[in-house]
């Protein structure tokens, strides 16, 4: 394939960011990331065949990954390595993001939920659409996968699937975008036709450190669209405003036009909360603008699907409330067990189970255990993906300055929902967060999702409890 970049031409089979999978005739690019700087790779992909290397470092500083018989000139000095990656990715596809009509949702909670509701109510009006989520992708019915972990995927998989919708004949594009997404440069390329953000509250800061670096991230998603909306009434609303560029059409989210009286039981009942009325409301003020017929819009909402592991409730014979929920984020769990103490009746106890990740955000840990003890009655604080980090110690963050007897500590995440089960008597709650539809690869038991463990929990004790 022939690529451009700073004027020149390259000539290449393959781009390439992992060194250890470049073949003959590849473009290897290095980059600097949060733990490795790939810089140190170079020479083992040169090894392996690449023809030209792209970086950030000028190649006098790291002459040592340079074998005598590589051809210096073939490494091009760039200011943004992943800026040009995805400049590549997007010509190695003939620049697909230019062929579609992309509406992108950006926030710390719902967007996953506002990317489904847009989606489904241009499918209900007819329109050729696709989504790109927090779940993966779609293609005429069929799920892509696009990672674990993964909301936005990285521009060789991005501009790939966006390929593929061009060629399925799609029109329509709804896609999540993360601050990370924003930050390292994955989407700078696509224009959207319009854009929403659905609030802005702590999150990923062991990305962005802060959160005045957070909301800047966010706000990049500005030079994406000259069309964006915000909702003046949810968090985040007054930071971000003020990094708005001249020129740019902000349209806030009202009630003027939208009547929450129009989302029927059935709708309320999957997307319970107040939360969830403000990603309607923002899917509603996106499709309106979109020209979409307003019956049309209403439809299109109340026969939304919930997305997998948000609020999804697990039935079973014992009359025991057991919902699974994405809820990773201070102002998520908080919203989520507002919402549960206001449905659940005065006798009813709540059982959360939840832990956090390794490696990142450490400074949410105490606040989301102070969130949990504050609206639960027990808490139980479990695995999550510690990587390399002491799982135990993450839990005695969560638990630090919060009265001990709520909590429970067990890091096996089966046992400690099979736990919560059994504390549990019909009527009460029991809150599995954190996991939502993600699999968990459990070294004891295979791979499982949160509901695989419910399920298998419940019929564990079926036996023991009579409905």
């Amino acid at each position: 394939m022939l690529l451009k970049i700073n004027n020149k031409k390259l000539n290449v089979k393959d781009i390439k960011t992992n060194s250890k999978k470049v073949k003959s005739g590849d473009l290897f690019i290095a980059y600097r990331g949060v733990n490795i700087d790939s810089h140190q790779f170079i020479s083992e992909a040169i090894e392996n065949g690449a023809k030209y290397v792209i970086g950030e470092i000028s190649r006098e500083k790291i002459a040592d990954q340079f074998p005598p018989n590589f051809n210096l000139n073939n490494y091009i000095k760039v200011s943004n390595p992943r800026k040009t990656w995805t400049e590549l990715e997007a010509q190695k596809y003939n620049n697909p993001e230019k062929k579609l009509k992309i509406i992108g949702i950006t926030g710390a909670d719902g967007k996953t939920t506002t990317v489904h509701l847009i989606y489904n109510v241009l499918k209900t009006a007819g329109k050729k659409t696709e989504m790109i989520s927090t779940l993966g992708a779609t293609l005429k019915a069929i799920e892509i996968n696009t990672g674990t972990h993964v909301t936005t995927p990285t521009p060789d998989v991005l501009f790939k699937i966006l390929s593929q919708m061009v060629n399925a004949g799609t029109e329509y594009v709804v896609m999540e975008i993360t601050s990370i997404a924003l930050l390292q440069k994955r989407v700078f390329k696509i224009p959207l036709i319009v854009a929403g953000i659905t609030n802005i509250t702590h999150e990923h800061y062991d990305a962005h450190g802060n959160y005045e670096s957070l909301v800047k991230a966010k706000s990049k998603i500005f030079s994406m669209t000259e069309s964006i909306f915000l909702n003046k009434t949810t968090k985040g609303y007054k930071d971000v405003i003020k990094n708005l560029p001249k020129g740019k059409n902000v349209i806030e989210v009202n009630d003027t036009d939208f009547n929450s009286q129009n989302l029927d039981k059935n709708f309320r009942d999957k997307f319970p909360g107040k939360y969830n009325i403000d990603n309607a409301k923002l899917a509603y003020s996106i499709c309106k603008f979109l020209k979409i017929p307003k019956n049309k819009i209403i439809e299109g909402l109340n026969t939304t699907v919930p997305p997998a592991g948000r609020f999804q409730k697990i039935q079973n014979k014992f009359g025991i409330n057991v919902v699974v929920d994405f809820a990773h984020t201070p102002n998520a769990l908080r919203q989520l067990l507002e919402t549960v103490n206001k449905q659940k009746s005065k006798k009813a106890q709540i059982i959360t189970v939840f832990g956090l990740a390794g490696e990142r955000d450490t400074k949410k840990r105490s606040q989301m255990g102070k969130v949990a003890e504050c609206f639960s009655n027990f808490v139980i604080v479990t695995s999550n993906n510690s990587r390399s980090e002491n799982p135990f110690k993450i839990a005695l963050d969560i638990i630090a300055n919060n009265p001990y007897d709520k909590f429970i500590i067990d890091q096996k995440r089966k046992r400690a929902i099979e736990t919560a089960l059994n504390l549990a008597n019909k009527g009460d709650w029991v809150l599995i967060l954190g996991k939502g539809h993600e699999i968990i690869d459990d070294q004891d038991n295979g791979k499982f999702t949160d509901v695989d463990y419910v399920f298998n929990a419940l019929k564990k004790y079926e036996s023991k409890r009579k409905p």
